[in-house]
């Protein structure tokens, strides 16, 4: 089936009381309370947006912190590894200098030879550990230079998120105190709504953002539940009557948009 759109809820009831002394008509505080709650909600909407904003921009701040503590670590690390290569180097010209000190002293040819195979042994091993430990120093610097970039980098990210943190918290306080002072007018604004209707519009509020809609020929437009009889008949006379499938706050569009002067007869329970 398919489905009709209709204007919201606020343009229509604008329409429907164009022409009518707003002041005398009841139905015409329901709408100012419609829209004083709907600015309430889109204020509110802002504040939940900006306190999103806030916790995305803490939530990179942990994410900056974190790749800044990872340059750390690695620069940490490869100056481990240097000074761990810088040692195996130095014991091994140590054992070096030791072996040649025997070689000289040795008359035995056969000792001899054992010890200059040893020699020559611990040079091979002086050789790759001096291309271990340049590799090293050379790892080292990369980790020294790209933990200065990401330092900095850092520094400016930080500075980057904590204005935009503090620009966003102003501004939600500036829309709270509005929502404060709205909600702080609300009252008075209620207390202009026949009791019955304000209290069927408080149960629905909550729940829908259009929670008063006009009925389509004798359906709910929202939902298009039909209308019983005798609700239509409440309807027809200025009463506003609950959806039994949507629940929503049903009127009737040519009966509100009449005299000013005539009063809703009932809201159908």
């Amino acid at each position: 089936m398919h489905q009709r759109s209709y204007p919201c809820v606020t343009v229509l009831l604008e329409q429907h009381l164009q022409g009518v002394a707003m002041a005398e008509h009841p139905f015409a505080a329901l709408l100012e309370l419609i829209r004083f709650d709907a600015a309430i909600r889109q204020t509110q909407d802002q504040i939940v947006k900006l306190k999103d904003e806030v916790a995305a921009h803490r939530a990179q701040e942990a994410d900056a912190i974190d790749v800044l503590d990872a340059a750390k670590r690695a620069a940490i690390d490869a100056r481990k590894e240097v000074d761990a290569q810088e040692l195996n180097v130095r014991e091994l010209a140590e054992s070096e200098q030791q072996k040649k000190e025997k070689l000289d002293a040795v008359e035995d040819h056969k000792i001899y030879r054992a010890l200059r195979a040893e020699l020559e042994m611990v040079q091979r091993k002086q050789q790759t550990a001096e291309s271990a430990l340049m590799n090293a120093i050379n790892k080292h610097d990369a980790a020294q230079k790209a933990l200065k970039e990401k330092t900095a980098a850092h520094t400016a990210r930080v500075t980057e998120l904590h204005e935009s943190i503090a620009t966003a918290e102003k501004k939600i306080g500036e829309l709270q105190k509005e929502v404060d002072q709205a909600e702080g007018e609300r009252e008075a604004k209620v207390e202009r709504v026949p009791e019955e209707w304000r209290e069927r519009y408080a149960a629905m509020r909550a729940r829908v953002p259009d929670p008063v809609v006009p009925i389509l020929e004798q359906d709910c437009s929202a939902c298009f539940q039909p209308v019983t009889s005798q609700d239509f008949l409440r309807l027809q006379r200025g009463a506003i009557t609950q959806c039994q499938g949507c629940f929503r706050l049903l009127y009737h569009e040519e009966a509100m948009a009449g005299s000013g002067e005539e009063q809703p007869a009932e809201a159908s329970k």
